[in-house]
């Protein structure tokens, strides 16, 4: 795959049954940019983490300092309600979960190219079967049907 090539992932987990080995052929490729783009989104939710935790002490410290300043006695309920409240202590968490909501997003769409190798393994053994050989989707070939005319000629023949 080309790196800059746009991807739909609906479209990336479609499978054409009648292509099936341009199909797996590109299973890898399209496996491999979403599990790479699952693998950022993991990275981002660390770092989305960590950024929530240094906000959450910064602002912490920040509101300690103020009430020592005020000469104000604080309770550590205050002091973590307080923080809790913060502005910037929100908008690091509101980070951090639209971090997780692109994680959990990217982890259902690598199961379902999971699946999509599943069913293409599926596909494949159906057309090694000559599953689709006949228009009717049944089972056999049309030399199947031949052969087994001639055998019952040659059982009715004296």
């Amino acid at each position: 795959m080309i790196e800059n090539e746009k991807h739909d992932f609906a479209a990336d987990v479609t499978i054409n049954r009648f292509k099936l080995e341009e199909e797996c052929a590109k299973q890898p490729s399209l496996y491999h940019y979403w599990a790479e783009k699952l693998a950022d989104a993991k990275s981002a939710v660390d770092a989305a983490y960590n950024n929530v935790k240094l906000v959450t002490a910064q602002r912490e410290m920040y509101h300690r300092q103020l009430a020592a300043n005020a000469q104000v006695k604080t309770t550590e309920a205050t002091i973590a309600a307080t923080v809790e409240t913060d502005e910037q202590v929100q908008e690091a968490k509101s980070l951090y979960q639209q971090a997780q909501s692109t994680q959990y997003h990217l982890e259902a769409g690598v199961k379902a190219l999971d699946h999509r190798k599943s069913e293409l393994d599926n596909l494949t053994q159906l057309w090694i079967k000559s599953y689709y050989s006949r228009p009717d989707g049944g089972k056999g070939s049309v030399g199947d049907d031949v052969s087994n005319e001639i055998r019952k000629n040659l059982n009715k023949q004296e």
